[in-house]
């Protein structure tokens, strides 16, 4: 579907163009369970800290490992206690740098009227199939349901050929990912993120990924 492709190449552009000081690590291309939208989220490391400080999470190092100190005078030798604290910690620092959701205003931070198009093109479709029903028929799904996610991985990649996400250092510490809001498998993030990225930028992320879901 070109119309997600020219989408996300525009938003990007948008976003570089509206916060030239930041410091962005991601992108996503997301839909929901119906398939009723496909929308673009970037997050940056200036917006993160900010993300931190709303939710009250604590990042400092020195905090973390003193809170995990006191942990273990409570604990005491109980190891699978203590690891499964250091497991939480470490699932909630990635659930919100890596959780498109949390990301405050730049959850939808760019200008998406071109990807908003593929709201109408799928509502359109959906109403073919459905005869005109205000309603999700399951030839609908059956069309667009695998197809949808597709396109948006295909999207992202020819986005990637033509540098729209940056080139040298720039795109080295930055990962691409596609995502579902309302349910989806955890494993999508993670296989999108492994087909849209270099091996060493996906090597470089991926123990957050899989700690979102540990």
């Amino acid at each position: 579907m070109w119309l997600i492709e020219k989408g996300v190449e525009e938003a990007v552009q948008s976003i570089r163009k509206t916060y030239p000081e930041d410091t962005f690590y991601a992108f996503v291309l997301s839909t929901y369970g119906d398939r009723s939208s496909v929308s673009l989220h970037a997050n940056s490391y200036e917006n993160l800290e900010r993300v931190y400080t709303a939710s009250n999470i604590v990042t400092d190092p020195g905090k973390i490992e003193a809170r995990f100190k006191e942990l273990q005078n409570i604990f005491g030798d109980d190891k699978k206690k203590l690891a499964k604290m250091k497991r939480s910690k470490a699932q909630e620092l990635a659930y919100y740098k890596w959780g498109w959701m949390e990301w405050l205003d730049y959850e939808f931070i760019a200008e998406q009227a071109t990807l908003e198009e593929t709201w109408q093109w799928l509502d359109d479709l959906r109403q073919a199939f459905s005869g005109g029903e205000d309603k999700f028929s399951e030839e609908y799904f059956d069309a667009v349901w695998e197809y949808v996610p597709l396109c948006m991985i295909e999207a992202m990649k020819n986005c990637e050929a033509k540098g729209v996400f940056g080139r040298g250092a720039e795109r080295a510490n930055l990962l691409l990912y596609t995502g579902e809001y309302d349910g989806g498998e955890d494993d999508d993030i993670l296989t999108s993120a492994k087909q849209l990225n270099p091996p060493e930028v996906f090597a470089k992320y991926e123990s957050e990924i899989r700690a979102m879901f540990e």
